[in-house]
């Protein structure tokens, strides 16, 4: 009895002992060979999929010439095709979607396949069996697909809509579901977040930068950040288009094929939804509130109230037909808003602090009393008990007021050395998007498709660098994506699609801060944006001033085109295709108001250089402002580049008769174990390196 590979089942079970003999080197390269040859290459593409398989009678001869019919449920679009002289046929470049397929031959009966799956970059093999013709004119059968994809070895997950709807996503992010793919790694949700939610997926250790994004079909990489959320500096996050827009997506970690080989982490492909041949659609909205959520603890301690916690999600989708098209053209539209208005993210919206104990009074004199005799961190000038060497511009940071009369350096709310201070301000996170997708079968031989995404976001931050009130972070992005596919069939054997993309995404980070130089009496040679004063940190007690980062502008121009043809030859399937990329990226550097950092309070107070004491210097090695930095050089960059790529995949099928029989070889061994081996030696034998008994004399 031989197995399904030719080889004897006793070889076989040999080989699983571990004590098989090994092939000759003839059978070895064919099965090597064999292995190169059987690789699935049929025509699935970034957002497509493919039926394959064989058609037989009951004894298991395969049937050529038999005819095939490929229907989409959806839309009711047809593919006509017929097998091989082996029996085999392909069907390349379907749409994700359940599809019908009519098999028809002489002699035998139709047979119809209901709810065939196809899944986005996957092959769907089918095994047909016809019955002999007889009493019964057409037999159905509902097709239930294996769940695991045995056409080749690329490992990933497909997640579908009904997933996607049904799964308790915190944020509405599609994203959040990429960590159920094996070997990746996200890190975990915060449900307070404001905005989408930001995750960073990393597949099989590889940084989350070199995860590639596609979407119906198109590049859609953010080449600032490829992250699902906004980078400090204004970088535009990738699209996330709401689940009830998403058709499927798969996630590829390894092992994918060489079309996606920009990357070395993850590959995902999003597909949105289309329109099919009857009218659908839904309306809906999803909410939160803080109403079962708890008080923060420091918050509760400081005598904080809870803060707003609202969030609101509105949306519908409309698809079917174009009333005039006569059932030829599809289209679907989708919507949703998301208002969120937070108090409760502990990353920008909570900020607990342990404040020196500063006095309402903010003269030298109340500031002396409270503070003289301390020194810097690193010893020297101790503040004047009458606050007569206070620095003039700490002394005008610390006297410095809000829009609404509070200090920009607050004073603690509670006595003690631990956490006295809490602050709770909302911050807010809108957007709109807008999906729109258009289906046309411009005629039996060709198909088109347009689909559409558009995003405006915008928010603010209350806490971003800054510890105190004041200095929020304001932002504003763009995103779009556009895909056109044109698929062209020459015939059954020979199948064009072609592929134009565009994606845009930008974004803006505004410091909103209101406190200038000038307020404080600061000077310095470069001129920042609006004259902000530069961000201050002081260790250990407050940070103040908008983050350095907190000014960035970013724009990226992402262009993509693609052309595959698939082509089936006799025993032989090929895949050509060939991809360009141009990015136009334009950046707007950050941090060009400055940094600098402070040991102590006691040295923000004295803001003295190094230096001997009475030469106006602090009389210690160090300056009390321990660091200080600003960007410099060319802060607009603009960068182009180009890339161009050209895959190709062959197929060979073997006849169902090859075999692949081995040779036995007396001297060959699948093993060699010293610790078994029992053998006299001849001589040269010494203690050290003898295994056994040591033969007599």
């Amino acid at each position: 009895m031989r197995s399904g590979l030719g080889l004897p089942l006793s070889d076989l079970q040999g080989f699983a002992m571990g004590k098989i003999a090994v092939a000759s080197r003839r059978s070895l390269l064919r099965i090597f060979a064999l292995a190169v040859c059987a690789l699935p290459m049929y025509g699935q593409t970034a957002n497509t999929g493919a039926i394959a398989g064989t058609v037989s009678d009951p004894t298991g001869a395969l049937v050529a010439g038999a005819a095939l019919v490929v229907k989409s449920q959806a839309t009711q679009e047809e593919r006509d095709l017929i097998t091989d002289a082996e029996g085999n046929f392909s069907v390349p470049f379907l749409s994700p979607g359940n599809y019908d397929l009519t098999v028809r031959a002489p002699r035998f009966e139709p047979l119809v396949l209901q709810g065939v799956q196809v899944r986005i970059t996957e092959v769907s093999r089918l095994k047909i069996q016809l019955t002999i013709k007889g009493a019964k004119e057409q037999i159905e059968v509902s097709a239930k697909l294996p769940l695991l994809q045995t056409e080749n070895a690329t490992l990933g997950r497909v997640i579908d809509q009904q997933t996607i709807v049904d799964l308790p996503l915190v944020d509405r992010n599609f994203t959040e579901i990429l960590g159920l793919t094996a070997g990746t790694n996200t890190n975990v949700v915060d449900a307070t977040q404001l905005g989408a939610g930001s995750q960073e997926i990393r597949a099989n250790g590889s940084r989350s930068g070199d995860n590639n994004f596609m979407l119906n079909g198109v590049d859609a990489n953010s080449y600032s950040s490829n992250i699902t959320e906004v980078t400090p500096f204004g970088g535009a996050g990738i699209a996330i288009p709401a689940p009830d827009t998403i058709q499927e997506f798969k996630v590829q970690t390894s092992l994918y094929d060489a079309q996606y080989g920009r990357g070395a982490g993850a590959n995902v492909n999003v597909e949105t939804r289309s329109g099919t041949a009857d009218f659908h659609g839904n309306a809906y909205y999803f909410g939160r509130n803080e109403a079962l959520d708890a008080n923060n603890f420091f918050a509760n301690a400081t005598g904080v109230p809870r803060g707003k916690f609202r969030r609101s999600e509105p949306g519908g989708t409309l698809g079917g037909p174009l009333p005039w098209s006569k059932k030829r053209a599809f289209f679907f539209v989708s919507y949703q808003a998301t208002r969120d208005v937070n108090a409760a993210s502990l990353s920008s919206s909570v900020r607990s602090l342990s404040l020196p104990p500063i006095p309402q009074a903010r003269t030298p004199a109340s500031l002396g009393a409270a503070f003289g005799g301390e020194t810097g961190a690193f010893g020297g000038v101790a503040v004047a008990s009458d606050g007569s060497n206070i620095n003039p511009v700490a002394l005008n940071l610390l006297n410095a007021k809000n829009p609404d009369g509070t200090f920009v350096i607050p004073s603690p709310q509670a006595s003690g050395s631990g956490v006295n201070y809490t602050a709770v301000l909302p911050g807010h996170y809108n957007e709109d998007q807008f999906n729109t997708n258009l289906d046309v079968n411009l005629r039996p031989a060709d198909e088109l498709s347009v689909k559409f995404f558009f995003s405006n976001s915008n928010q603010d931050l209350p806490f971003f660098g800054a510890t105190v009130p004041g200095f929020p972070a304001l932002r504003a992005f763009q995103n779009r994506n556009l895909a056109i596919a044109e698929t062209h069939v020459f015939s059954p054997r020979a199948i064009n699609q072609f592929r134009f993309g565009f994606s845009r995404l930008a974004g803006q980070s505004v410091a909103g801060g209101t406190l200038t130089d000038q307020d404080v009496g600061i000077n310095r040679f470069n001129d920042p944006q609006e004259g902000i004063i530069p961000q201050i940190e002081v260790l250990g007690a407050f940070d103040l001033g908008n983050s350095a980062q907190d000014r960035g502008k970013t724009a990226g121009n992402n262009f993509y085109t693609s052309d595959v043809i698939f082509l089936s030859r006799g025993k032989h399937n090929f895949r050509l295709g060939t991809e360009v990329f141009r990015n136009q990226f334009n950046h707007l550097s950050d941090n060009t108001h400055g940094l600098m950092v402070i040991v102590s309070f006691p040295d923000f107070l004295l803001g003295l250089p190094a230096g001997p004491a009475g030469a106006g210097g602090n009389g210690a090695l160090f300056s009390n402002i321990f660091f200080s930095g600003v960007a410099a050089g060319i802060p607009h960059v603009g960068q182009r580049a180009t890339a161009a790529g050209f895959n190709t995949h062959h197929e060979s099928r073997g006849s169902s008769r090859d075999r692949w029989p081995t040779k036995r070889s007396r001297r060959s061994c699948s093993e060699f174990l010293p610790a078994v081996l029992r053998c006299t030696p001849n001589r040269w034998v010494r203690g050290s390196n003898l295994i056994g008994i040591r033969p007599a004399r």
